[in-house]
């Protein structure tokens, strides 16, 4: 089964994980805005900056670590480079100058085991705080 989660900065530069909301401002709601909720549920936890939103492409690393979209891994090809992780057309991929096309497939770097599936990679920063990464 799919775990939907979400993470975002918060208005004061901290990330937050949890589900998605977002406020109209009307009297019985919070402040206009987008929020994530916390451990508890509660969908107004926190006011976050809509352009730091990702998504859990249901994979982890080598390490164990979740993998959101917006992620920059270390990954192999025939050389080691850094990649970002986006979703596009509702398929994870990883994007780099280095790829013939700009971006391969998640699934080519899948691996698996009787219980079990990770993306053969190191998380090594996000574009939000290490967009040099990139470069």
């Amino acid at each position: 089964m799919n775990e939907i989660l979400f993470r975002a900065k918060d208005t004061s530069g901290e990330w937050r994980g949890g589900m998605v909301a977002e406020s109209a401002g009307f009297p019985w709601q919070v402040e206009k805005g987008i929020y994530i909720s916390n451990t508890a549920g509660a969908p107004w936890a926190f006011k976050v900056r809509p352009e730091t939103i990702s998504q859990y492409i249901n994979l982890h690393d080598n390490d164990g670590d979740k993998i959101f979209s917006g992620h920059i891994v270390r990954i192999h090809t025939t050389k080691w480079i850094n990649a970002e992780v986006k979703i596009e057309f509702g398929m994870p991929m990883l994007c780099s100058n280095e790829f013939a096309d700009g971006f391969n497939y998640v699934s080519e770097y899948l691996q698996t085991d009787d219980k079990y599936g990770w993306l053969d990679c190191k998380i090594v920063g996000n574009k939000f705080d290490n967009p040099d990464l990139l470069k």
